[in-house]
């Protein structure tokens, strides 16, 4: 039992709990079970200390456990309802979810996930044409089974899988348009559909809700890892648009410029289509977050109202980029925290449903195609990215002041904090 809230640690962080949370869980899990113990959590490394810190005649035991950060909806909500039960039959079943296979694990399902999300994408998010739903399905699903297979083949490829993808996916859609001169394809909107769920934008997001809780640590990595990603995203455009003998999209820059010479294609503009594609991107993002079917409907209940909020708030309202982010991601954090008042977990719907509105997608894609058009890396870019980003938490941050995610207080009783 002493090493249980060690491993509950390491479940809850490898599911999608952020550093704060994962921290606050221990403390309280520990006192129920009258361990005495500590803990502080950092980038892929949880640390546990067991004993009376303030005591230095007793002994302490310090573990170093390492806990890699990823997403699965479904576990995550399996092991906090763990959390709650605080009791040795608890650890048994925990062991069970760790070694399970999880709700959408198959790697032709998450590969499959990345076109349909880009086919998706781009219609409800930059407004495309048909042609470029179909190369956005089927780059997409290629980017898909590269990032799902080539780990397993080449281990080393992890730490490459954003450049490898931006400089795949920037070859295949130059050499298109090669083959298709008469033809204007739409490169960034395109390009960002089929990378759709490989963009930094809720890392981004993330690593300044970690900050604004004062875990600088874990926050200050997470967002030189969303920099860091966004970089290099950047950096296989321009080494897929170096290679000789293929289209230049961009107006500005060298080579040949072929928007006087190829014909537009009509965008999808019909809000039925807009309608119809909305639920196969919420659930394509749904199987890549690994929530469950259970889930699906509110996950889809959050992203809608978020999606609706900032698309009338910026088309209808004419707002600014800052007043649009924070009132949708508002919408967002009520759902969140409505459904948790209902006894579910609020990062489920908050997570999938902010995913649409992260810089990178929906809510600052002008920032992103700034960095594509222009210099790699601009701090005006940057600096646009962080803003909105901020203004994402604070919507998040006063939906949890109107709408508190559980009856009492922050802890009480046999229920965990089930907030974001």
């Amino acid at each position: 039992m002493l090493t249980g809230p060690s491993d509950l640690g390491k479940a809850l962080y490898r599911y999608g709990a952020t550093g704060f949370r994962t921290e606050l869980y221990l403390r309280y899990i520990s006192k129920a079970l009258e361990i005495p113990a500590d803990f502080a959590t950092f980038p892929s490394l949880i640390l546990t200390s067991f004993g009376v810190p303030q005591i230095t005649t007793r002994s302490s035991r310090t573990f170093l456990d390492f806990a890699p950060h990823g997403y699965d909806m479904g576990k995550l909500y399996q092991t906090t309802k763990l959390g709650e039960r605080l009791c040795d039959m608890a650890i048994e079943d925990l062991d069970v979810i760790l070694n399970s296979p999880g709700t959408w694990s198959q790697d032709w399902v998450q590969a499959m996930a990345f076109g349909s999300a880009g086919a998706s994408a781009v219609i409800v998010i930059f407004s495309g044409s048909w042609l470029d739903v179909l190369i956005s399905f089927l780059v997409g699903s290629l980017i898909g089974v590269v990032s799902t297979f080539a780990p397993r083949i080449f281990p080393n490829y992890v730490n490459l899988i954003e450049l490898v993808s931006s400089l795949l996916t920037t070859i295949i859609l130059r050499i298109i348009q090669t083959c298709m001169p008469a033809m204007c394809l739409s490169f960034v909107p395109i390009f960002l559909s089929c990378i759709l769920i490989h963009l930094p934008g809720l890392s981004f997001t993330l690593s300044l809700l970690e900050l604004s809780a004062q875990n600088l640590v874990s926050g200050t990595a997470r967002l030189v890892s969303s920099l860091l990603i966004a970089l290099l995203l950047a950096a296989g455009v321009v080494i897929g648009s170096a290679i000789p003998g293929l289209a230049q999209f961009f107006a500005t820059g060298p080579g040949p410029d072929i928007s006087n010479t190829c014909t537009p294609l009509d965008p999808v503009t019909s809000l039925a289509w807009v309608a119809a594609m909305f639920p196969v991107l919420t659930f394509s993002l749904t199987i890549n977050m690994r929530a469950s079917l259970q889930e699906a409907p509110v996950v889809f209940l959050a992203a809608l109202c978020g999606f609706s909020t900032y698309t009338l708030c910026d088309s209808v309202w004419s707002l600014n980029s800052a007043a649009s982010s924070a009132l949708s991601s508002f919408v967002v954090g009520l759902v969140g925290n409505i459904y948790a008042r209902c006894g579910g977990l609020a990062m489920v719907p908050v997570l999938t449903g902010i995913l649409i509105l992260v810089p990178g997608s929906k809510g600052v894609r002008g920032s992103l195609q700034m960095m594509l058009d222009t210099d790699i890396g601009s701090s005006n870019a940057v600096s646009e990215m962080f803003f909105v980003a901020l203004w994402l938490n604070i919507g998040l941050l006063f939906s949890t002041v109107v709408v508190y995610p559980q009856r009492g207080s922050f802890i009480e009783g046999e229920h965990l904090f089930r907030g974001f």
